[in-house]
């Protein structure tokens, strides 16, 4: 008796163990996914279902709109309580309270009351609405239509007497039941003034009649700006220019330039960007820097606001040929130019000098004759010409450089190639010396 009783005790305990094992704990993926809504909208009076009516959850802005049934659904929902609203042009906004949990699909059905009146002003989405706001953009035009909530055909039309508004196309016409025609109304900012305006449209009909508030706030206008020419081009620089012509409203609170070897550069497509100090002038430059010899590059000067960015028009320039420089000197004496410009009647060459060789305790480095320099077109520079501070006398240690200028006046422009004579000292040696520069710029005035 006892090894029967044993027997059906533990068949209890194994079937109590397998029913345990297969309940559902509060932690599987079924309980924790979102929940949904879904549902129906009808017509109180005739339980009809009504497609196409607009429908929101009011907390997320998540939007669906009813299928030629009526039926609605809204997925993907955390839990919490929520606010489920319906419109559809012709009937009263339905709205509904809701309390979702999560892995659960809660049903919210919904009846919407049909208005007695058949004449509707609506917005793109099939939603009533009393007003069209223009706001501060920079929008001119908007759009609403006229919609027919009736069982038969209605007339309408507008009236309208505004100093601000342009147009209001078209105003008058006739629709069968249900149909609907859009209105298009252009205004014009400068006649509405600086100050927030309003202005009541009356929209009349043989079946009704309804108002719209048109609004239009403070004009908003972004700046202006040109690019202007770019100056002192070089074979690796150029000073980019701009001019602000109005500092728009609200002001402007960046400016500077773009830059690219493609036409038309932005601040999100560009090799270069220059923001520029906004304090001070309305003309603003920046040196653009480490460009390459002999290519062209594209700029426009940019300014912003709280309306966004604008430019002036792009302006291109080429960077002049990279000057090559021939010494006839002494070897341990080296020559590099850094840059070399011609323009303005002047001809500027810097250059650094390097010593190569021992320690030089005196070193000049200086004017050789009355003609000092010739010029490929055969034009000799005399050494009233040159700047008197090009030449003079240091002590050079060994593998110094130091930073050099010749300045040549009345240069002539068209020249493409320079000869200097020049005679160095080197403690008590003096030797005569010749520099050559060739591939003068040939970007100059």
């Amino acid at each position: 008796m006892k090894t029967k009783t044993s027997i059906f005790l533990l068949s209890v305990m194994a079937a109590a163990c397998i029913l345990s094992s297969c309940k559902v704990d509060k932690g599987d993926d079924i309980s924790s996914s979102a929940g949904s809504i879904y549902g129906s909208v009808t017509d109180l009076a005739t339980g009809e279902p009504i497609a196409a009516a607009g429908v929101e959850l009011v907390q997320t802005g998540q939007k669906t709109i009813t299928g030629s049934d009526g039926q609605y659904t809204l997925s993907q929902i955390s839990d919490g309580n929520y606010t489920v609203s319906v419109a559809k042009a012709g009937y009263t906004s339905g709205v509904k309270a809701v309390t979702v949990q999560n892995g659960q699909s809660t049903k919210v059905d919904i009846q919407l009351i049909k208005k007695s009146q058949a004449l509707c002003i609506i917005d793109a989405y099939g939603r009533e609405i009393t007003s069209l706001e223009f706001g501060t953009g920079v929008t001119d035009t908007k759009t609403f239509s006229i919609f027919n909530n009736g069982t038969s055909a209605l007339t309408w039309s507008i009236t309208e007497n505004c100093r601000w508004i342009s147009t209001v196309s078209p105003k008058s016409g006739t629709l069968a039941a249900g149909e609907q025609e859009p209105v298009l109304v252009t205004i014009d900012r400068s006649a509405a003034g600086t100050d927030y305006t309003a202005y009541v449209l009356n929209i009349n009909s043989d079946k009704g009649s309804a108002e719209l508030n048109i609004t239009v706030g403070e004009l908003l206008n972004p700046p202006v700006v040109t690019t202007n020419a770019v100056t002192n081009v070089t074979s690796s620089t150029a000073t980019l220019n701009g001019t602000i012509v109005s500092v728009g409203d609200p002001t402007y609170t960046e400016r500077g330039f773009v830059l690219a070897q493609t036409a038309q550069p932005t601040i999100g497509a560009n090799i270069g960007v220059y923001p520029c100090n906004v304090s001070g002038s309305l003309t603003f430059s920046a040196e653009a820097l480490n460009l390459t010899p002999t290519t062209t590059y594209y700029v426009r000067a940019y300014a912003i606001n709280t309306l966004g960015v604008v430019y002036g028009d792009a302006m291109s320039f080429k960077t002049a040929t990279s000057a090559t420089i021939e010494w006839d000197g002494p070897r341990t004496i080296a020559f590099s130019i850094t840059n070399c410009t011609a323009s303005g009647g002047q001809c500027i060459v810097d250059y650094d000098i390097t010593n190569n060789g021992n320690d030089i305790n005196s070193f000049y480095i200086g004017k050789y004759n009355e003609t000092q320099a010739w010029d490929n077109l055969g034009n000799t520079y005399s050494n009233d010409m040159f700047d008197s501070s090009t030449f003079d006398r240091f002590k050079f240690p060994e593998e110094m450089t130091f930073h050099r200028q010749i300045i040549i006046n009345n240069f002539n422009k068209n020249a493409t190639s320079l000869r200097i004579d020049m005679i160095m000292r080197i403690d008590d040696t003096y030797q005569n010396c010749n520099l050559h520069i060739k591939n003068l710029p040939v970007n100059r005035e």
